[in-house]
């Protein structure tokens, strides 16, 4: 009985010094991108924090999905692996950001030192997302589900390899 309680000790112990990264707990991206890495748009709402009780409103899309992936991109020889979002509109892409997301916030870089995009992580399920934006006195709330949306074909095309 001593070594099952030893063997059940170590176990515990052993995987207490694990990296968190390793264990997804605080990496969001794994989530967006696994699957076909696409999420629809389902709804965006602003609020308007300054006036007393106000009622959040509709806002019209900008995009209808986002897919989510690893981007390889050489750099002076270099392969550099990062994570992206690519924004796409009536079967055309609308942007495309390197994209951190973790458990609590999701941020779409704009190439700026401290810019982008920074959004609050409400709701993180496997299905569907809820993240929310605070600039000046409106706060908006964008809400995306999984789809498997087509992503459309790109004129790039592979040359040589």
């Amino acid at each position: 009985m001593k070594t099952f309680i030893f063997i059940l000790i170590s176990i515990s112990l052993f995987s207490c010094k694990k990296d968190e990264n390793t264990l997804n707990d605080f990496d969001l991206f794994g989530r967006l991108q696994s699957g076909t890495g696409t999420w629809e748009f389902e709804s965006l709402t602003q609020k308007d924090n300054s006036i007393a009780n106000s009622q959040a409103t509709n806002q019209a899309a900008t995009f209808e999905f986002v897919h989510f992936y690893i981007r390889t991109s050489f750099v002076n020889s270099v392969t550099v692996e990062s994570n992206h979002a690519t924004f796409y509109n009536n079967n055309a892409m609308q942007q495309s950001r390197d994209c951190e997301a973790e458990k609590q916030r999701v941020k779409f870089d704009d190439g700026n030192i401290f810019g982008g995009e920074v959004w609050t992580v409400k709701e993180n399920n496997a299905r569907k997302q809820v993240w929310t934006r605070t600039v000046g006195n409106n706060t908006s709330t964008l809400t995306l589900k999984k789809c498997n949306c087509k992503i459309p074909d790109t004129a790039i095309r592979e040359t040589k390899g």
